[in-house]
């Protein structure tokens, strides 16, 4: 299955999509009417049903609701640059031999976006 001309898993997003949602604490239904959704789409998001790439403001709003803030979804959809970290594992940067803490993980991130932004405009 393709999905949109990505090369992102449907699936392992969909089972990152699951995780995050269920470290929420959050009920299919509710986290769908958080986001504006139908359960039944939030829930073949999650199995990986969808062939087309979700907007990129949905999965920030998904991040928000749940409560994310190391853009795990963000980084497992491949809407940023990052290798995602397998379900369940935090990601890890580290530099000059010294693990990043989350909040410099982060920034680096958002560092990154902002700089292959300026190379496609």
């Amino acid at each position: 299955m393709s999905y949109d001309g990505g090369v992102a898993d449907p699936r392992a997003f969909g089972a990152a999509l699951r995780a995050a949602r269920e470290d929420a604490g959050l009920s299919l239904k509710r986290a769908a009417e958080s986001i504006g959704v139908s359960h039944n789409a939030l829930g073949n998001w999650e199995l990986g049903k969808r062939k087309k790439r979700l907007p990129r403001a949905t999965v920030e709003k998904l991040e928000a609701t749940y409560g994310v803030d190391d853009r795990r979804l963000l980084i497992a959809g491949e809407y940023v640059a990052g290798a995602a970290p397998p379900v369940g594992e935090p990601q890890s940067l580290a530099y000059g031999g010294e693990p990043l803490t989350a909040d410099e993980t982060r920034d680096v991130l958002r560092f990154i976006d902002f700089v292959r932004s300026r190379r496609s405009g």
